[in-house]
């Protein structure tokens, strides 16, 4: 970063928790000189209680030594609140940010992109479990194996050759085991997508009697599951087997060694019992390090993503106007490719789409099923960007408006509409605080769902969700999800197949609510394979294998089977290559529609 002022939430945040690590290191190094009280304490029993019999001296040892544990264990504690401490501001701070990038990388997920909630979570545990003290305690390892050296070379190099081959088999178990978990992993992935398409399926599977075959597949993908988790789990039960038993031999050895040395008058009995506990000290923070070293390596790997991810969010990228003026809609050479796309083996789901959209047009767009109507309409409503190209309302950049200027100005129905774990009003009214009972329920009545909502428990507080709360039926969700694009009567309103689910009276409702937003010169763009669902529309575009191909009036559309290309006035409609301009009919004396 050139500057403190360019840093990004994630780097500020660690910067000012830079006292508390400080803190925590601290409070490492005491707590570590600390545990040298066992040795001194044995030390001193054994060289001077001992041989001199006082009781005396036993007791004030004891004292000081209770004493030295009591701060030990305050020590402890602290820097152990101090870090927990630190991991809730950290979620506390960048949980809503994460939160929202991950909405925004659900519509076209890529294997390869940041999950920054997920890193979060990887962060945060690590920070709050015991493995992050581990760590503080690795400094002082150099400095317990130093003073073992000091008491004797010979008893420093015996605890030194068994860190050097516990690191050994720690590397060589992670090298090894390293491909077969990315194997395990990806097998475990698949069986729990397959288990959980399978839960939501469960009517298909029952009522054409699959759970049979259903069962047995899914018991082939078990079973290789099992099978490399059993790969995998071999190299780390080795090397827990040779680090309990290097750990038992080390201790024999140390006692042979220092009965040497005792014999030979180099040190006293005394410190034979002293290096047994310094040994433990230099090998348990190294222990737990290297046989979690996966735990911490992830978290390593989430902390450089999230470091990441908040560098490209802190760049001023929403420097547009505060609010939509006219509405003007423009699509200049819109491609996007598919999510898990190696380019030359799928075609792009849209493919250089251009579009001019004047304010206050009723727009259909037909297709048939995977021509790119649903990519379509995420790409206008801002749900995804475009991998090239551009969308402009008003001439500027879609994704240069503050998120201010867009949570009123659109509404959007997604092909499949979704309700969120909470009531019936938080979900019509998009969890906005400003927005009053009479926004929803007029609302709700545009779309023609104030009388299923009515009908619930308790009306526009009942909760729903597809875990807990009322179940409701796919047309009043539907219903509920029309309200919700309607709310607050915004400018540009996008429709993916609005009659889904819907009864006669709901398709009348819908009618009904599109002839109302026309009066009101609202941009409408729906989205459909039925010709039948552009009845007040003012033109239709087909759309095949990515590409806009024709623009018709509705009549035109049903007069013939294969629409093509209406010949028109320049005033009326300007096609050119790649390219379609919708001309404002309310202003066009040469109108078709008004022929």
């Amino acid at each position: 970063m050139d500057g403190a002022g360019k840093q990004s939430l994630y780097a500020r945040l660690l910067h000012q928790q830079k006292s508390g690590f400080l803190l925590v290191l601290l409070l490492s190094a005491l707590t570590n000189i600390l545990t040298l009280t066992g040795s001194v304490y044995m030390l001193q029993v054994y060289d001077r209680v001992i041989p001199t019999g006082s009781v005396v001296t036993l007791f004030g040892l004891l004292i000081i030594a209770v004493t030295l544990y009591g701060f030990f264990a305050l020590f402890d504690m602290l820097r152990q609140r101090i870090l927990s401490r630190i991991s809730l501001r950290i979620n506390l701070n960048l949980g809503e940010e994460c939160f929202r990038a991950w909405i925004r990388s659900g519509p076209r997920k890529r294997p390869n992109d940041d999950e920054p909630l997920l890193d979060l979570g990887i962060l945060t545990k690590f920070l709050s479990g015991p493995l992050a003290i581990s760590v503080f305690d690795l400094p002082f390892v150099p400095l317990f194996l130093l003073f073992l050296f000091f008491i004797h070379p010979w008893l420093g190099g015996v605890v030194f050759a068994a860190l050097v081959l516990g690191a050994l088999a720690a590397s060589t178990a992670t090298m090894t085991v390293r491909p077969m978990h990315a194997a395990a992993q990806r097998h475990q992935h698949n069986l729990h997508e397959f288990s959980d398409k399978s839960r939501h399926a469960a009517e298909a599977l029952s009522a054409m009697q699959m759970q049979r075959h259903a069962g047995k597949r899914w018991k082939v993908m078990h079973d290789k599951f099992l099978a490399f988790s059993q790969k995998t789990s071999l190299p780390s039960e080795l090397l827990s087997t040779v680090t309990k038993t290097l750990r038992a031999l080390l201790q024999t050895v140390l006692l042979t060694v220092g009965a040497m040395l005792v014999i030979r008058d180099q040190i006293t009995p005394g410190m034979i019992m002293a290096v047994l506990i310094l040994s433990s000290r230099v090998l348990t923070p190294v222990d737990h390090f290297t046989t979690r070293w996966r735990d911490v390596r992830h978290a390593y790997i989430s902390h450089r993503k999230l470091s990441r991810f908040h560098n490209l969010e802190s760049t001023p990228a929403n420097h547009g106007p505060a609010a939509i003026s006219k509405g003007q809609i423009t699509l200049r050479k819109v491609t996007v490719f598919h999510p898990h796309n190696v380019r030359g083996l799928y075609s792009p789901p849209l493919q250089g789409v251009s579009l001019d959209i004047p304010p206050g047009t009723q727009l259909g767009i037909l297709g048939h099923s995977a021509t790119g109507k649903t990519l379509l309409a995420k790409v206008i409503s801002g749900a995804i960007k475009p991998d090239f190209g551009d969308i402009c309302i008003d001439g500027v950049p879609l994704h240069a408006f503050p998120p201010e200027a867009l949570e009123r100005a659109i509404g959007y129905l997604p092909q499949n509409a979704a309700l969120f774990s909470a009531t019936v009003f938080d979900n019509v009214s998009r969890f906005d605080p400003k927005a009053t009972a009479a926004d929803v329920t007029a609302a709700a009545k545009l779309a023609g769902a104030h009388e299923a909502i009515s009908s619930l428990p308790h009306g526009y507080q009942t909760h729903v969700g597809e875990r807990a709360g009322v179940p409701l039926s796919c047309g009043q969700i539907q219903l509920i999800g029309l309200a919700r694009c309607f709310i607050f009567r915004p400018q540009l309103i996008i429709l993916d197949e609005p009659y889904t689910h819907l009864d006669t009276a709901g398709i009348r409702a819908v009618d009904e609510a599109m002839v109302h937003l026309k009066r009101e010169k609202r941009t409408i763009i729906v989205m459909s394979h039925s010709r039948d669902s552009f009845k007040s529309m003012d033109k239709i575009l087909t759309l095949e294998n990515g590409r806009l191909k024709n623009l018709d009036r509705p009549d035109q559309v049903k007069s013939r089977k294969h629409p093509t290309r209406i010949n028109a006035l320049p005033q009326t409609l300007v096609q050119t290559p790649g390219k379609a301009v919708i001309p404002n009919l309310a202003r066009s004396p040469h109108s078709p529609l008004k022929q």
